[in-house]
């Protein structure tokens, strides 16, 4: 009996350690399936979330079906920003913004005007920040845009001017003044390298910029640059002192205020660098074609084609932006290689050889263009009056010129004076 005894019980811990083995198997494998699982659903909500700061709520993305959507929705305050950019980038440009804020304060010498100069200085510098940031963060809401909702030629031309915008300050070439050898001083930037950003750093400005708006009434949510005053209240907040709790320190690290002083370091610094330099080493080049970019993706999103008969333009059809004096491309201040360049974008028609711009500084389309052509602040070609659009027949019977309109108005205040007599 001992020796079958034994061969039970040995072939029973066989068994038993077979039976273990598979379960500690299938434990592992149920384990990993789980865990591949819920790594799959993690990743899965991280694109959603992704996705929801990108475009904000998914009756937004209803909403912007089309282009025109897009327009009747962004239009007006993405002008606004553009407009103000190109401005002070014309100020900087043709009047050293910067470096006449700065050498105007330098005058205080005291402690006390020496720390109010240091102050006004960096808010000059914030301003012309916010408005880069600004620019760049409409940037990225098109980015995002484009690519959920039906678009046309007209808006694929929109969207080749934003991507030749981020370019020039991605990239380091002759375009945006790098000298090469041969070249004038006056085809180049001495400091060419100043506002030259990597895709990286475009693309976190531009979501850091970026605030989600929600519309009570109509439940909608979108993506909108953040204000000026919040802009500046942030870049202002002063970081826990030495010393502070670790509790404070690692609460500031963590914020939100924290995240947008280190991704907006880099653009004012360089900024804060440009300021420092005369207006012989200045950089103009690279400025002057993002603002002569700038101007044409006004000119494509505002057209602002008058009537050839009556009023110039029917009711909501005004430009947003007043095409006057504060609206001057920086044409004259191109070298000859990035005039050639832009000579070859599509949108300016392949048969614009002076980049002419027509329609732009309204205010003196009444002078011939040989007026034109010798105003200090235009270029040979500039400007010529923007071709009207043609009223169809019919409208010349409603509605009559004023001349016209004077004469039937006197003709019946004549016969009514004689039905009263």
């Amino acid at each position: 009996m001992a020796a079958p005894l034994s061969t039970q019980t040995y072939a029973a811990c066989i068994c038993a350690l077979i039976i273990i083995a598979l379960a500690f198997i299938f434990f592992v494998r149920t384990y990993l399936a789980d865990s591949m699982a819920t790594a799959r659903i993690w990743h899965v909500n991280l694109r959603m979330a992704m996705l929801r700061a990108s475009v904000g709520s998914a009756q937004t993305l209803l909403t912007l079906g089309t282009y025109e959507d897009f327009l009747n929705v962004y239009r007006k305050p993405m002008m606004s920003s553009l407009a103000d950019l190109q401005a002070i980038i014309a100020m900087q440009v043709n009047g050293q913004f910067l470096r006449r804020q700065r050498v105007q304060d330098e005058t205080e010498t005291d402690s006390e005007g020496n720390a109010r100069r240091k102050k006004k200085y960096s808010w000059h510098v914030c301003l012309m920040a916010h408005s880069l940031a600004d620019t760049i963060a409409w940037l990225e809401v098109c980015r995002v845009q484009w690519q959920i909702m039906r678009t046309n030629e007209q808006a694929n031309e929109v969207m080749s001017v934003m991507n030749d915008i981020k370019h020039q300050f991605e990239a380091h070439t002759p375009v945006q003044g790098r000298k090469e050898v041969g070249q004038r001083p006056d085809e180049c930037d001495e400091h060419s390298h100043l506002l030259q950003l990597h895709t990286s750093e475009l693309l976190a400005i531009g979501n850091v910029m970026l605030v989600t708006m929600r519309n009570e009434s109509s439940h909608l949510s979108m993506r909108m640059p953040m204000a000026i005053d919040e802009f500046l209240r942030i870049v202002s907040i002063q970081p826990p002192p030495k010393g502070a709790p670790l509790q404070l320190e690692f609460q500031w690290v963590k914020s939100d205020d924290h995240r947008l002083q280190n991704i907006m370091t880099p653009l004012l610094d360089q900024l804060s660098e440009m300021g420092s330099l005369d207006d012989a080493s200045a950089p103009k080049k690279r400025l002057a074609i993002i603002q002569v970019l700038v101007c044409k993706l006004i000119d494509l999103l505002d057209p602002g084609v008058p009537w050839d008969k009556g009023e110039p333009f029917d009711e909501d059809e005004a430009p947003v932006v007043p095409r006057n004096e504060r609206l001057t491309p920086l044409v004259r201040h191109l070298a000859p290689a990035q005039k050639e360049w832009l000579k070859q974008r599509k949108y300016f028609k392949f048969s614009d050889p002076n980049l002419s711009f027509p329609g732009f500084r309204a205010d003196l389309a009444h002078r011939p263009q040989e007026e034109r052509d010798v105003h200090p602040e235009l270029w040979v070609g500039a400007c010529p009056p923007k071709e009207p659009r043609r009223r169809p027949p019919a409208w010349s019977k409603v509605n009559p010129y004023p001349s016209q309109r004077k004469l039937s108005i006197k003709r019946s205040s004549r016969e009514l004076q004689v039905e009263r007599s």
